[in-house]
């Protein structure tokens, strides 16, 4: 049973974590009313047994002193009461944990001493009177059972010793005997075949299956199915659905917008493929902590698998709006998991304070803390920086750096050539978290739910901040960018630092590149220097150069050099080439242009050989002068530098191609708006100055040309929608349109209704206004029998329409009063009209179109429309006519010939839009959601959790009551490949006994600990301590193979057992844990819609990989418009898209996993709507539809198809008394549908009478 802790609230965030960490057993402890019962209890009885029961108890009285009751304490020890209520300072014990000299400090090992706030909280215990609750259990020291090594235990003698099969069976059957109970019989074996095949794949038996059992009649029968069962692929889709439950897999990120996560299906296959193999579960937990530290350790052909399994950390849960400002919670959430999952503890209550039961320490919980805070995690984008993710390649760095840097020059040309294109440019960002954040686009300036400042992979002290003016101008490394650090003038001291990975060496052969823009203010010549440093950890560095306000200074063995003056306020870059076997270093400095070398210099003598570390800093005392500061663009590569420039790459055709600008100008110079269409193509969409609307099917056609000449010249050429109820429209953007001196527009165009075969009582709309439909100044609508106006916000009926007839719409709008006038004319008739014009306009008039969103919905008339005029000067009377001017054909060559030059740019750019697309959201390798190595830090305790509170450093290591300790000083890394190699050692109390406990949970329906997730002193004890040790030291001695488990549990007497409904026989104590029979349970949601579509033959066997999400260049949502979709497929349901914040229907209504939290153990709920599904659910009807089509051709006799049927859903044969009830229902169900003219009324019967059986407890559980 979980207990949860009483939520801490904060401005930034509301908590709740999880308890159940055990070490010592405390007792029982209820809430009390009084808060300083509850103080005693969350802070100060922890302190008692954590720091001083150990010395202080019943058998074991350090200076004769006790601290295990209230009395004790008042009583003291030899030197006399160790507390006096309400006098903190005349409190023994408080000069004691103070280690004041006239006293015995406590604790004596330096190490232990009390941390202030603890100190503070015995202080203000003692000053609130000492309340010690009445209702507080005892002070027991002792290890619990889960804390006490793996024994190796000799199985029990039974009396009934024929009965067992493996060595399971004697820890079961000595408990059984001692009770008095006998066992249940062997199941039969349709019954086993059934149990055995959902267990192993969550599939039913075929009936093929079952026959080839029932025809073995040898003693390995089966042993032989097992095996089989084993080897399939769908038992790795059993089974790592189970681990998916317990790791809370999720395909989405869990913040206020949900983000989906495209690439977490990687992950969750790893797991699938590491149940299917049987990787050995040590090793299947060491790669999913530290897979991409053991992927540099080789082989090579294990690297890409290896960097998948982390993603067991990156699918910790996002919060926030900002979700890298709430980091501390993912970091909370990938702690609690671990615990959870691993060792069966919930560590989270110790991020607040030391256990309310149990010694586990802050310090342990922040040990923790900072292995994780080292290392990297893939970030899937949030509502502040929506299209902003970084992932993790699956080849080495080696391959991905070089490919990320060629594909960052890519993306630059592809959106600088875009740019001169005039198309939209996507906002996203796609960064590699094997490259360091380098130009700080992974950072975002203060805005939002974003606090400006870094975070990882950066690591700072001081005060820095991120701002879109510390951008550098530069792009010869970084084509593009928004933001850089910023450090104000006279911030005082200052330290910002990034780990380099992978490590580089004096053994590594290659030079190491390495660049850094900054910008520095003007300060007076005492100001403090900013500095910048290249080198490794605990090591003095291998270049340290300094920076001021009027030159560039590099250390040469200690010993200042200048190398260049600066001139403030100007943006400086600095190169540097490292020969790291030489121990030299050359490089240059300056602006584009002018460039001063470095010449060869040595290296600092004490530096260590490694580079790992680059670090920005400034030792300035508070009060001291000192000068704004701005850096960007910091990168180290093995490749040699561009020269410093401000200019972005450049495909080849912006260079030579002709200019899109110049060429757009010339076309509408000689065609103007085009607004007869005669220079353009026949049997095509419009093309400029004309677009059509999105997926429109709008056509420039010979048979939609207007008779009418009055505005245009004789043509050949119109426009032509069609009749239908879909969108279509087109429009165009009035260049330079203005009224005349008197404030009046004039406008005309030409329209006929062409047909309404279709329908014809929807509208379509023309408008005149400001931007594509945003601000309207005059609104017509024409159906297939009306014209109508809009004044104001009216519309009206103007005349009635004639199908075929052409007309012409001549309007004039008076600006300044805000009026338009109009005529409806056509051969036969003319309509005046006129109006206000609409409420809302804003006075501008830039767009024109015509569409389909008109004031009446429905299908359309087919549409022709030609000889469209926007003009400053009165209207031709309608019986004019135009002439054609003279040179017209040498016009159209033209244009013809600028329109075939602008539609090849568009066919480039077309395919560099698809191109960057591709790019940006896929990248130039393959990519994972995983974590990677960051840079290595120990966390600092965080007051109340939170992480503005900031109290010790605690060095990284592991739980010190499971013999954990602290990472060696020379450790490198995060300390995740340490942490996975302690976790998964054969004397590690909890690991094998936790995940044999879960293989066990999953066969029986319950684990020997009932707590699957807490084997902490609030958690169950075993039921049978010895048998669990048994299978423990059996596991890890087998080689950690869960196979191997399966086998010695279900080939067991116990597991063979036939079922029993417990409570049937009435009376006596609950038979469940002795394991008298075999327990019936209900499908899970996923065994249930697997089933379901094996039986009908609807189940696609094949492995799923990604889901249709929206392209990431998309992206926009938030807590308002969060992320949300459901993803059919026949698959297996192990492959259905999982969302954190709104549930998959199917999977939250038959009690499917939390995707927020680590599920142990699958709730059983029995709710009306689950009978509602089986009644009303499109899943059932189409499949049992589709089932019942295919029995139609495979078993044509009615009676074999029931037992067919009967055999495929429940795997049994009917009776003649309910064959004769399957009759009876078909025919009565058939009478019904041909009654009520039912189409197919045969197969409808059929398949509502399988839906019975697909609803029935026969189909839904297994015995």
């Amino acid at each position: 049973m979980l207990h949860e802790c009483e939520p801490l609230m904060s401005q930034q965030s509301s908590l709740l974590w999880r308890c159940g960490v055990a070490v010592f057993l405390l007792g029982a402890i209820t809430h009390a009313a009084d808060p300083r019962e509850e103080f005693f209890e969350s802070r100060i009885r922890p302190i008692l047994i954590g720091s001083c029961l150990n010395c202080h108890n019943e058998t074991k009285r350090s200076g004769e002193l006790r601290i295990d009751s209230r009395e004790s304490l008042l009583t003291g020890g030899g030197s006399g009461p160790a507390l006096i209520p309400l006098q903190p300072g005349d409190s023994l014990i408080v000069r004691a944990i103070r280690h004041a000299d006239d006293v015995s400090a406590m604790p004596p090992e330096k190490d232990k001493q009390l941390r202030p706030e603890q100190v503070a909280d015995i202080e203000r215990w003692i000053q609130e009177g000492a309340v010690w609750p009445a209702s507080t259990g005892p002070f027991v020291a002792r290890r619990h059972w889960s804390l006490e090594p793996v024994q190796d235990p000799v199985a029990p003698e039974v009396r009934d010793v024929a009965w067992g099969r493996t060595s399971i069976d004697p820890f079961i059957r000595a408990r059984q005997e001692q009770a008095g109970v006998q066992p249940a019989p062997e199941a039969d074996q349709v019954t086993l075949i059934r149990r055995a095949t959902f267990d192993l794949t969550g599939l039913p038996p075929t009936p093929a299956e079952i026959d080839d059992f029932l025809k073995d009649s040898s003693d390995q029968a089966f042993e032989r199915v097992v095996d089989r069962l084993l080897q399939s692929p769908a038992y790795g889709e059993r089974w790592g659905r189970h681990w998916l439950d317990v790791v809370r897999y999720a395909d989405t990120a869990g913040e206020t917008a949900d983000y989906p996560v495209p690439l977490a299906w990687k992950y969750r296959n790893y797991v699938i493929d590491a149940f299917r193999t049987d990787k050995p579960y040590d090793e299947f937990l060491r790669e999913q902590i530290a897979g991409d530290i053991l992927a540099h350790q080789g082989p090579p052909e294990k690297y890409t698998e290896r960097v998948i399994a982390t993603g067991y950390l990156a699918i910790s849960r996002r919060f926030g709006f900002d979700s890298e400002n709430y980091h501390h919670l993912t970091l909370q959430d990938t702690i609690d998991t671990l615990g959870q999952s691993v060792l069966g503890l919930s560590l989270g209550c110790a991020r607040c304070h030391d256990h309310k039961f149990d010694a586990v320490t802050m310090q342990d919980y922040y040990s923790l803390y900072g292995i994780f805070e080292s290392s990297r995690y893939a970030f899937p984008g949030s509502e502040q920086k929506q299209k902003v993710r970084s992932m993790v390649p699956v080849v080495p760095p080696s391959q991905s750096q070089p490919a990320w840097r060629a594909y960052e020059s890519r993306v630059a040309a592809l959106t600088s050539f875009l740019s001169q294109q005039k198309r939209p440019i996507p906002a996203s960002v796609l960064r590699s978290l094997h490259d360091m954040d380098g130009d700080f686009e992974l950072q975002a300036p203060a805005a939002g739910g974003s606090n400006g400042v870094l975070v990882p992979p950066w690591q700072y002290a001081g005060s820095v901040a991120v701002t879109n003016a510390a951008q550098s101008p530069y792009q010869h490394l970084y084509p593009q960018g928004r933001v850089g650090a910023s450090i104000a003038a006279n911030a005082g001291a200052y330290h910002i630092e990034q780990a380099v990975h992978p490590r580089r060496s004096r053994e590594s052969g290659s030079p190491l590149f390495v660049n850094l823009d900054f910008r520095i203010g003007d300060a007076p010549a005492e100001a403090a220097a900013h500095r910048f440093r290249v080198g490794a950890y605990g090591s003095a560095p291998a270049v340290d150069i300094e920076l001021t306000s009027s030159e560039v200074t590099i250390q040469i063995h200690s010993q200042p050099q200048k190398w260049a003056a600066v001139t403030p306020g100007q943006w400086i870059n600095l190169q540097l080439e490292l020969d790291l076997a030489q121990r030299t270093v050359r490089g240059r400095i300056g602006v584009p242009g002018t460039v001063l070398e470095l010449p060869v210099q040595p290296l600092s003598r004490d530096w260590s050989g490694v580079i790992d570390r680059v670090e920005l800093l400034s030792e300035a005392a508070i009060g001291t002068a000192q000068a704004v500061i701005e850096y960007d663009n910091l990168g180290l590569q093995e490749a040699p530098l561009a020269s410093v420039s401000t200019a972005a790459p450049t495909l080849p055709l912006s260079a030579s191609g002709p200019d899109p600008v110049a060429l757009s100008q010339e076309l509408q110079q000689l065609s103007g708006i085009d607004g007869d269409f005669e220079l353009q193509s026949p049997d095509t969409p419009p093309a400029s100055p004309w677009g059509p609307g999105p997926n429109s099917v709008v056509k420039v056609s010979p048979n939609s040309q207007s008779p009418y000449h009055n505005l245009f010249p004789q043509g050949e050429l119109g426009l032509h929608m069609p009749n239908r109820g879909e969108y279509d429209g087109f429009g165009l953007t009035l260049p330079n349109v203005k009224p005349d001196a008197s404030g009046k527009l004039y406008t005309a165009f030409d329209f006929r209704c062409a047909q309404v075969d279709a329908g014809g009582g929807g509208s379509w709309r023309y408008y005149v206004g400001h931007g594509p439909g945003n601000s309207a100044a005059v609104e017509l609508f024409m159906n297939g029998s009306q014209f109508f106006r809009r004044s104001g916000d009216a519309r009206e009926p103007v005349a009635p329409l004639a199908v075929g007839t052409w007309y012409q719409v001549q309007l004039t709008l008076d600006l300044n009063a805000k009026t338009y006038g109009g005529r409806l004319l056509s051969a036969e008739s003319q309509t005046e009209f006129g109006g206000q014009l609409a409420s809302g306009w804003d006075g501008a008039i830039d767009y024109s179109f015509i569409d389909s969103y008109g004031h009446l919905g429905g299908v359309r008339p087919g549409l022709d429309a030609d000889n469209f005029v926007y003009t400053d000067q009165p209207l031709a009377a309608f019986d004019h006519s135009q002439e054609n001017p003279v040179d017209q054909p040498e016009r159209r060559a033209r244009i013809r010939a600028l329109r075939e030059q602008q539609a090849a740019i568009q066919r480039v750019a077309d395919d560099a839009v698809s191109e960057l697309n591709r790019l940006l959201a896929d990248g130039p390798v393959d990519l994972c959601y995983g974590v990677t190595e960051g840079t290595p830090r120990d966390a600092r305790i965080q007051l109340r959790g939170e992480p503005t509170q900031p109290g010790e450093e605690v060095a990284r290591g592991f739980i010190r009551s499971l013999g954990g300790v602290p990472l060696p000083r020379t450790a490198t890394g995060s300390g995740r490949l340490e942490l996975a190699q302690w976790l998964t050692d054969p004397v590690n109390p909890l690991t094998a006994r936790v995940m044999v406990n879960r293989i066990w949970q999953y066969h029986f329906g319950r684990g020997l600990v009932g707590t699957p997730n807490d084997f902490g002193v609030r958690g169950q004890p075993p039921t049978h301590p010895e048998l669990l040790d048994h299978l423990a030291t059996t596991f890890v001695r087998g080689g950690w193979s869960i196979r191997s488990m399966h086998r010695q549990i279900m080939l067991s007497a116990t597991y063979r057992q036939a079922p029993i409904v417990y409570g049937s026989e009435g009376g006596g104590a609950d038979p469940a844990p002795l394991y008298v029979g075999y327990a019936r349970r209900r499908l899970s949601a996923e065994e249930i819609r697997d089933a379901i579509l094996q039986v009908s033959g609807e189940l696609d066997r094949t492995p799923a990989h990604g889901h249709p999400f929206p392209t990431p260049i998309s992206w926009g949502f938030t807590q308002h418009g969060p992320f949300s979709a459901v993803y059919g497929h026949r698959q297996r349901s192990v492959y259905l898209m999982t969302q954190r914040l709104k549930r998959h229907p199917f999977l939250a209504l038959f009690d499917g996993a939390d995707p927020n939290a680590s599920t142990a153990d699958r709730l059983g709920t029995i709710v009306p709507t689950q009978a509602l599904f089986f009644l009303n659910d499109p899943l059932i009807h189409e499949t049992s539809l589709k089932w019942a089509e295919r029995m139609e051709t495979q078993e044509p006799d009615p009676v074999r198809r029931v037992e067919a049927v009967w055999r495929m859903a429940w795997g049994m044969r009917p009776s003649p008394s309910e064959l004769s009830e399957a009759q009876d229902f078909l025919a009565r169900y058939r009478d019904e549908l041909i009654a009520a003219q039912s189409d197919s009324p045969d197969r409808r019967a059929w398949a509502a009478y399988l839906r019975t059986l697909l609803g029935s407890n026969a189909f839904l559980y297994v015995d």
